[in-house]
């Protein structure tokens, strides 16, 4: 789709533009849309003019310093179920590109150029730019897909289409008598005719949509979840209060009472708690989660003629998409508002959407693999721990309040969540006191709590090597737990007196502030 918005800031009627140009995406599934005249400046951030599901690309005028008018700029909104291998932006004219790797595996180039009324340029530069830049794409990638479009205004469009072989799709008039907006593409075999449509912003153009000639299907992947319903954890809550714990306390070997209490919680929550699995869409409204998919497979089995089950299972999927919707937009406090905000925005998040094939999980499976081993490394000799150290341990007050301080956090390898030693720590402190101080008096460390997911993490926009991510290891919650527990009760005190007084960062308490203003008023006697 390309829309000359003027101004993707604006209000009408107290809507915001970027809420009616969502609007628009979602009626016509538009999976890439080139916006004229953003109108954006470079300190407003991403966030302002954010749309769910879509990822932002922007050219604004006054991008790089270089040309500080008013209005003008250009944005591209692209679909993240699509993959963008490469972003382009101009220096010398309003001009932005996205490439894009479909799931055909070719390559599609989309372009979005602003040409002003008047320009301080020659029309033969830009023209010849245009054309270098398609010219170098089509060098690596012969195959690649070129679309070109946006607000033209009086560009010479048969002139172009003589130079680079494109081919122009608009022969409408998009304002008033004339045809301002356009598009060009160098394979206009693989689109429709294209077709204007009126936007729900207020703008003096007509909007312009290209469609596909065979439209891309949309993204679909299978999902595994548990039904964690109110009624089966309340199920799971009462397995657990009669299960008997005897072989895990009185167990002698950490490993195997680690191993007993994990099987014993797993067969409960598959019990109780079934996984379920369904396909999700790309194209799903946001409160649609993998239980209302279930909900309405089970609905499609139920006859007509029970009346009874249909309004029950009707209400449970009208309770949940209610529920889905407002934890979507509830703001419970500023950390979960932000966090939300965030989440929404990308503001926190790469400028492109990471998808990886399992090719490349393998590879890079075997990357951090061998980062972390060393042919050189000699196992340590154990040291000899005799009778006369006082081994810690715990008592049932402090692993209580260990559990009950346990936050949202990743699950680890062990597939059990957070909230189970959370909400059941009545239930777990007894056996978990056992289980830790067990593995203490045995100076051994679980091998189950040894086990950890490795989740790769981009520390760049686009990576493309194996060094462009980091790994991040995701532990067995419970072993985190104990690890912090073992740390604030024996080391933290003696590793607080070895730091400096002048580090900050890294240090749990409430008295940065504090630590920051002694700091800054030593500096200052200092340059005194």
């Amino acid at each position: 789709m390309f829309i000359n918005i003027c101004s993707l800031a604006k209000t009408k009627n107290r809507v915001r533009a970027v809420v009616a140009l969502e609007a628009d995406l979602v009626n016509n599934d538009i999976d890439v849309c080139v916006v004229s005249e953003s109108h954006l400046k470079p300190e407003m951030p991403d966030a302002v003019v954010t749309i769910h599901n879509y990822s932002i690309f922007r050219r604004d005028r006054s991008w790089e310093g270089r040309d500080m008018r008013a209005k003008g700029g250009v944005a591209i909104y692209v679909r993240n179920n699509l993959k963008v291998i490469g972003i382009y932006r101009s220096s010398l004219y309003e001009l932005i590109g996205v490439t894009l790797l479909l799931p055909t595996g070719n390559r599609m180039s989309i372009y979005g150029l602003y040409h002003p009324p008047r320009d301080n340029y020659l029309e033969s530069d830009l023209l010849d730019y245009l054309i270098n830049i398609s010219d170098d794409v089509l060098d690596k990638y012969p195959d690649t897909v070129i679309v070109c479009g946006g607000d033209l205004n009086s560009l010479d469009i048969k002139h172009l289409e003589e130079l680079s072989g494109w081919d122009a799709m608009v022969d409408f008039s998009t304002r008033g008598n004339a045809c301002l907006d356009n598009c060009l593409t160098n394979r206009i075999d693989l689109f429709s005719k294209c077709y204007p449509f009126h936007m729900l912003t207020k703008t003096d153009h007509m909007g312009v949509i290209l469609p596909a000639g065979t439209k891309l299907k949309p993204m679909r992947r299978k999902v595994e979840f548990r039904d964690c319903r109110k009624h089966r954890k309340e199920d799971f809550h009462k397995a657990l209060a009669e299960e008997d714990w005897e072989d895990v306390s009185q167990s002698t070997n950490v490993n195997d009472a680690v191993n007993c209490l994990e099987r014993k919680i797993m067969d409960h929550m598959n019990k109780c708690m079934p996984t379920k699995t369904v396909s999700i869409s790309s194209r799903d409204p946001y409160w649609m989660s993998p239980l209302i998919k279930s909900l309405l497979k089970s609905k499609s089995r139920i006859a007509r003629s029970q009346k009874d089950r249909l309004s029950l299972i009707n209400k449970r999927i009208s309770d949940v998409i209610c529920q889905n919707r407002r934890n979507f937009r509830a703001l419970v406090g500023s950390r979960t508002w932000w966090r939300k905000t965030n989440d929404i925005s990308l503001r926190n998040a790469s400028s492109s959407r990471v998808t990886l094939d399992n090719a490349s999980l393998t590879r890079l499976n075997r990357y951090f693999g061998e980062l972390c081993h060393d042919d050189r490394y000699v196992e340590p000799t154990l040291s000899f721990i005799g009778d006369e150290v006082d081994i810690p341990s715990f008592t049932e007050q402090q692993v209580w309040n260990a559990l009950k301080r346990i936050k949202r956090t990743a699950t680890g390898p062990d597939y059990i969540p957070y909230w189970v030693w959370n909400d059941h720590a009545e239930i777990l402190t007894e056996v978990i006191t056992n289980v830790w101080n067990l593995s203490l008096s045995s100076h051994t460390w679980p091998d189950s709590w040894k086990r950890a997911n490795i989740n790769p993490l981009a520390k760049v926009d686009l990576p493309k090597e194996d060094g462009d991510f980091r790994g991040i290891n995701i532990t067995p919650v419970i072993a985190r737990t104990f690890e912090k527990l073992v740390y604030n009760s024996q080391v933290k005190s003696t590793v607080e007196e070895i730091l400096s007084p002048t580090q900050f960062a890294y240090r749990q308490g409430g008295e940065l502030y504090k630590r920051s203003v002694n700091y800054s008023e030593q500096s200052t006697q200092l340059l005194r």
